[in-house]
């Protein structure tokens, strides 16, 4: 089991969404029932970010998510969007309690 690697590492079921049933672990030992109950799920190694995103909330990981659009060699980008988690969550889901900051799509940007 790939969980013996780690020293800490986040636990996610399969079927769930929106940030449910994640957990962090600190030891396989603490964690081998939750997993074998559970049916399975995806085990990560912890990712450390960068001091700047963590300054938003050191709790979650915070995600930059841009989305964009090629069409006919030009980029655009639509609507980046600043995700981040609550002091004491884990997730940085806006269904879990995670806050969004997102860009008008006014002021979106184009590339060539």
């Amino acid at each position: 089991m790939c969980v013996l690697w780690y020293n800490s590492f986040i636990f996610k079921l399969l079927y769930a969404n929106q940030g449910k049933g994640i957990a962090i672990y600190h030891s396989p030992e603490d964690a081998l029932a939750d997993i074998v109950q559970t049916g399975g799920g995806i085990v990560e190694q912890l990712i450390v970010q960068s001091d700047e995103l963590a300054s938003f909330n050191i709790d979650s990981v915070n995600t930059l998510r841009i989305n964009t659009i090629n069409y006919e060699n030009e980029v655009d980008v639509l609507w980046p969007c600043l995700r981040m988690g609550r002091k004491g969550s884990v997730v940085d889901n806006a269904g879990m309690g995670g806050c969004n900051r997102c860009k008008n799509r006014s002021n979106f940007c184009r590339y060539r």
